[in-house]
């Protein structure tokens, strides 16, 4: 089952190199939605040149004035929900991302413990079922990873800004 992920960014051009996105292009049960949310710098440009240089396999949706985190998920969870089958869609604020974990760490630790994160959205959705259908399967993956206690490499997930 393929999961996709919303990749959410806003004034990052200096954040985003090619050493975010290495090893990203090889995962296979992962759909990438890269979601630049009304950056004032070169976000925009830095992700289509990453996209070129690197063969990622992606879309860029281009929200042109930042219209708050939310409004970027549902942009990013539309478009992933109307144009793939997936069942879970998770989303990822490129500014939460702390020095130690890498994109590629974020999105091994999702393919690998898959089943309890989908067990554990299960049991979040049946506690809040009044959530909209569209935002009713997408996720946070810092969050439920920090949640599920899922440690990346030798380093447990901190999230910044709890």
């Amino acid at each position: 089952m393929k999961i996709g992920i919303i990749i959410i960014c806003y004034n990052n051009a200096v954040d985003i190199g090619k050493s975010l996105f290495s090893g990203v292009s090889n995962l296979t049960d992962v759909d990438l939605c890269l979601v630049n949310n009304g950056s004032k710098d070169a976000t925009l440009e830095k992700l289509q040149e990453l996209k070129e240089a690197s063969g990622l396999k992606s879309t860029i949706i281009d929200i042109k004035h930042n219209k708050g985190y939310t409004v970027a998920i549902k942009a990013g969870a539309r478009y992933l929900s109307n144009h793939n089958d997936l069942k879970l869609i998770g989303y990822i604020n490129v500014n939460k991302m702390n020095d130690v974990m890498s994109l590629l760490d974020l999105l091994n630790a999702v393919q690998h413990h898959k089943e309890a994160i989908i067990q554990h959205h299960l049991n979040v959705i049946n506690k809040h079922f009044e959530q909209r259908a569209l935002l009713k399967n997408t996720f946070s993956v810092i969050d439920y990873l920090n949640r599920l206690n899922i440690k990346l490499g030798h380093t447990q997930i901190n999230v910044i800004g709890h």
